[in-house]
């Protein structure tokens, strides 16, 4: 029996239907923001209260998983240290930070060197220049002439 005011994670749909115990993946597409849904009044329905403030209701033989998905804000917490953000981006294959290209030496980018970080030059470049010169803001492609 859930009582009043209790958290619900996840419900079913139709009471006695085989697999339809909605998970918490699922109910994020169903009902945007969904993390847990509260029971606001029970009898010949069950009303829960969404997160986005609507209201639902169900039939009480519905089976539901009562309390919240485990670790729900880690995404709230700072990673503290510049090697736990390297740690975390490199689990997913993702850059963690990128240099600019006026902060390196001339040998490493067509943008480095100089006594203060400039570029010292036109940043546009060419669509006809080599690859290792395509930086900064490429030249837009011709117009096309209308006949």
């Amino acid at each position: 029996m859930m009582r009043a005011s209790s958290i619900v994670r996840t419900f079913q749909g139709n009471a006695g239907a085989k697999k339809t115990l909605f998970p918490a993946q699922l109910l994020l597409v169903l009902f945007p923001a969904f993390l847990s849904a509260s029971v606001v009044s029970k009898g010949g329905k069950v009303v829960l209260l969404m997160p986005s403030g609507s209201f639902k209701s169900f039939d009480p033989r519905c089976r539901a998983s009562i309390g919240t998905v485990a670790g729900g804000g880690h995404k709230e917490k700072p990673f503290g240290k510049a090697g736990n953000k390297f740690h975390a981006y490199r689990s997913r294959s993702k850059a963690n930070f990128k240099v600019k290209g006026v902060a390196m030496n001339p040998v490493n980018h067509p943008h480095g060197g100089g006594s203060h970080p400039h570029v010292g030059k036109p940043s546009t470049v060419g669509r006809n220049a080599p690859p290792g010169r395509k930086v900064g803001r490429l030249s837009p492609q011709k117009k096309k002439k209308e006949k």
